[in-house]
C-alpha cells in the first residue's frame, strides 16, 4: 500500500479531515522537503497540509529555504523575508523553479500562512489532526481564529504510518546501511596501538562524507571507555587488548542506519570479553529469528532479556531495538510492554549490548526488513568477537 492510502485510511479511522505536520521527520514525510533553516534555527515554523480533498498537498516555508524545495508537486505558501536576484542568462529547470517560488506573495510569518490556507481550503469548522510538538502559541491562536475548529494530536497516526515503509523508504535505508558497514570496514583498517578515539572518529566520518551520505552519529570507545553507552570519541588511546566498540550511524536522503561492530585489538580476548559476548550474539540471533509479521515486538524482547540473564543473571535492559527510517529511534520500540504486532515492510533494528564499567561494552546490533512471511537483514558485518 502507498504512502498516500495509508495516510487516507489512517485518518478516516482517526476522524480527521486535515492532518498538519510541523516536526522536520512529518513535513519529509509528506512533502519530500527537507527545512535547513527549521534545523539550525530555533523556533522556525514549517508546516505540510494533507487532506484527501486537496489536489496536492500543501508546503509552508521560510523563503530562506526556497531553494530546497525543488521540482515537486506541492503548493507551495512562502512567509518572511529573502531576497535572491534573477541573472539575464537562461535558467534551467529547477533555477526556473526556484526563481518562481522566491516570486510568490509571501505571508508575514508562518502561523499567518497557517490560518489563511486552513481558510482558504474551507477546513475552517473541520476536525484536524496535529503533533504534540506544535508550538503551545500556534494552538491557541488557531482556537482563537476559528472558534468551531476541532483539534485532535496525531502524533501516533504519524507514527503507525512511518512504521511500514515504502519501497522507495527500504531502498534509502539499504543504501545508508550499506555506506555505513563499508565506513566501518575501512575504519577498521586504520587501527594502529596508540591511535586515538577521535582519529578514529574522523576516519570514519571522511569514509561517510566520500560515499555521499551525511553523519548521524559516532560512538567509538576504546578499553573501559567503550562500556559508556554515548562513548563520545576523545583522546583516549588504543592499547592491545583493548576493546573497541562502534555504535554508529550515517543518512542516505534523510534515511538512517544504525550499527554496532565489537572487536579486540591486538590481543587475544580474555575468557570474560567471549562468553559475554558470545551470549548477547545468540540472544540478539533468537530475537531475529522470531521477528515476523504477527508477533508482537514484546515477545522479541522477552526471548532475548530470558536467553541473555540464564547465563548472565546479572544483566538487564530497558529494550533490545527499534524501528528506523526518518528517525533514528523510532516506533516501534522493542520493550516488554509494547504489544505492536510486526507487519510486513516494517523496518526494525535489533540490538544487544553489554556495558560494564571497569571492564568494557560489547555490542551487536542488525536492521532488518519484515517480509511476508519472516525477515530481511539488511547490515551484513561479521558478529564474530574479530582480534584485529
Amino acid at each position: 500500500m502507498n504512502k498516500k492510502r495509508r495516510l487516507i485510511d489512517q485518518m478516516k479511522k482517526e476522524g480527521i479531515e486535515l492532518l498538519i505536520a510541523s516536526t522536520p521527520e512529518n513535513v519529509m514525510y509528506l512533502t519530500d522537503y527537507w527545512s535547513l533553516s527549521q534545523k539550525v534555527v530555533r523556533g522556525v515554523q514549517t508546516y505540510a497540509l494533507f487532506s484527501k480533498s486537496m489536489k496536492k498537498p500543501v508546503l509552508i516555508i521560510p523563503i530562506s529555504d526556497g531553494d530546497l524545495v525543488g521540482i515537486k508537486d506541492l503548493k507551495v505558501v512562502p512567509y518572511g523575508s529573502f531576497y535572491i536576484n534573477k541573472s539575464t542568462n537562461k535558467l534551467s529547470r529547477t533555477e526556473q523553479v526556484i526563481n518562481e517560488i522566491f516570486r510568490i506573495e509571501r505571508k508575514k510569518s508562518g502561523i499567518q500562512a497557517l490560518i489563511d490556507v486552513i481558510k482558504e481550503e474551507n477546513f475552517d469548522s473541520s476536525v484536524i489532526g496535529v503533533e504534540n510538538e506544535i508550538p503551545y502559541q500556534v494552538l491557541n491562536k488557531l482556537k482563537r481564529e476559528f472558534p468551531e475548529l476541532k483539534i485532535k494530536e496525531a502524533t501516533d497516526l504519524f507514527h503507525r504510518v512511518r512504521m511500514v515503509k515504502t519501497n522507495e523508504e527500504i531502498k534509502k535505508l539499504k543504501k545508508s546501511a550499506n555506506i555505513i558497514e563499508r565506513g566501518i570496514e575501512s575504519t577498521l583498517q586504520c587501527l594502529t596501538e596508540g591511535i586515538s578515539e577521535i582519529e578514529v572518529a574522523k576516519e570514519l566520518k571522511k569514509e561517510i562524507i566520500e560515499k555521499g551520505a551525511d553523519i548521524g552519529f559516532i560512538v567509538v570507545g576504546f578499553g573501559t571507555h567503550s562500556a559508556y553507552p554515548n562513548a563520545h570519541p576523545s583522546k583516549n588511546k588504543l592499547k592491545r587488548g583493548d576493546i573497541v566498540r562502534f555504535d554508529v550511524g550515517c543518512l542516505w536522503d534523510h534515511y538512517y542506519s544504525d550499527t554496532a561492530k565489537t572487536i579486540v585489538f591486538g590481543k587475544k580476548e580474555t575468557t570474560k570479553q567471549k562468553k559475554y559476548y558470545d551470549v548477547i550474539v545468540n540472544a540478539q540471533k533468537k530475537g531475529i529469528e522470531s521477528a515476523k509479521p504477527g508477533v508482537r515486538v514484546s515477545e522479541i524482547y522477552n526471548i532475548m532479556i530470558k536467553t541473555i540473564q540464564k547465563k548472565i543473571p546479572h544483566y538487564n535492559r530497558h529494550h533490545f531495538g527499534h524501528g528506523i527510517g526518518l528517525e533514528v529511534h523510532q516506533p516501534p520500540i522493542i520493550t516488554g510492554e509494547n504489544t505492536t504486532l510486526l507487519q510486513k515492510d516494517m523496518v526494525i533494528n535489533i540490538e544487544a549490548p553489554y556495558y560494564e564499567l571497569g571492564f568494557g561494552g560489547l555490542q551487536v546490533e542488525d536492521t532488518l526488513i519484515i517480509t511476508e512471511k519472516s525477515n530481511e537483514v539488511i547490515t551484513t558485518i561479521d558478529e564474530i568477537l574479530e582480534v584485529l
